[in-house]
């Protein structure tokens, strides 16, 4: 190949390549113009937090009655090793 050949080449995939960028470019712009830029919330996340503290299942968990380790019977050596 020529240089002049190679030069043309070069030429032509570079047009090519900014000419895909451009209609791209243009693509997205036209996109984001017609899709609506606010999303819309479900009107359940717009509902106020409850700040009340539930203390009832503090002595829910007092009541429970309380295991030794002992009894547990949890095994110290390891399930990998025979």
């Amino acid at each position: 190949m020529s240089k002049i050949r190679l030069s043309q080449l070069f030429i032509f995939i570079s047009a090519l390549s900014f000419l895909t960028i451009l209609v791209m470019i243009v693509q997205k712009s036209y996109n984001n113009l017609i899709n609506t830029s606010q999303q819309i919330v479900p009107p359940a996340l717009l509902q106020p937090i409850d700040t009340k503290l539930d203390t009832q299942i503090f002595t829910d968990i007092e009541a429970l009655p309380e295991y030794p380790v002992s009894s547990l019977n949890i095994s110290t050596e390891s399930a990998f090793n025979p």
